[in-house]
């Protein structure tokens, strides 16, 4: 079961859950296209198609491509460390500085 763990060591988030505690990260450029392509893929799923059909290749490539328009952040709830899981596997890791009250 993949895992993520927080540098502090206190957290451990659980990426095998889908859905899980995380936030989507979506480029608002790409926002047009990623909603096109769920509206697409929730289509094609409603069909059940069966595999190698048409239908089930671009079910796939609809998958590939929500993938590749998003990426996934976790908020440590211990020590409130963002990590931020590019597109390239690479993890980003952001400390807490300071809060700002709006």
């Amino acid at each position: 079961m993949p895992r993520l763990y927080c540098p502090c060591g206190d957290f451990i988030h659980n990426l095998s859950n889908i859905p899980d505690d995380g936030f989507l990260t979506v480029r608002d450029r790409d926002y047009e296209e990623l909603l096109e392509t769920e509206n697409n893929r929730s289509i094609l799923s409603e069909l059940q198609p069966n595999s190698e059909t048409k239908e089930w290749k671009e079910l796939i490539i609809s998958d590939e491509r929500i993938i590749n328009l998003t990426e996934r952040i976790y908020e440590c709830p211990e020590c409130n460390r963002l990590m931020w899981m590019k597109k390239n596997g690479m993890v980003n890791i952001y400390e807490q500085t300071n809060r700002i009250k709006y």
